[in-house]
């Protein structure tokens, strides 16, 4: 059913406030998603590959969201947390929350010998986020050009990528 223009702005202040909202919604699923995930027995290899598939579902089911967290710009955000909207707000805390459990994924992962000693794990998280959310990009905007000129799957393409991208920070075992 369609709402009048009254009805939506008796729940939310502006347009932005609907997309900020939007965007935490997304947000908050990728993170009960990624905790669900990290949660699960299995090997940092495996448990790396299903972070890759849970930003694929938040990049595919919650589109807005997803292009709203890699074209925001924090410089935008103003000085205090005060004046900012309620979801600006949880938007921040959300992303800081799911950056929480990445880095620690990867700390957990140096201390099992997973990950190279050499990886620093925060600038690591901002790192293989934008390259996973480039390749999904890629894959969405390039898929039946990828597909035929390399006669692989969208998925068999995607399961490569991650895991060049898993290459990138693994400890090589002898």
């Amino acid at each position: 059913s369609a709402y009048s223009r009254r009805t939506i702005y008796a729940y939310y202040t502006s347009k932005e406030d609907i997309l900020h909202h939007i965007v935490a919604g997304g947000l908050h699923r990728l993170k009960e998603d990624l905790t669900a995930v990290l949660n699960r027995d299995g090997s940092f290899e495996n448990r790396f590959l299903e972070i890759c598939r849970a930003m694929q579902r938040y990049q595919y089911q919650c589109p807005q969201s997803a292009g709203q967290v890699v074209q925001g710009k924090t410089a935008a955000l103003p000085n205090n947390a005060e004046q900012m909207m309620p979801a600006l707000r949880q938007i921040l805390q959300l992303g800081s929350e799911i950056n929480g459990i990445l880095k620690d994924f990867l700390k957990e992962g140096k201390q099992k010998g997973d990950v190279r000693s050499n990886v620093t794990e925060e600038p690591s998280v901002y790192i293989l986020w934008s390259s996973i959310s480039g390749l999904l990009a890629l894959t969405q905007t390039k898929g039946t050009f990828l597909t035929e000129s390399l006669a692989m799957t969208e998925e068999q393409f995607l399961e490569y990528g991650f895991r060049q991208i898993l290459r990138s920070i693994q400890e090589v075992k002898p």
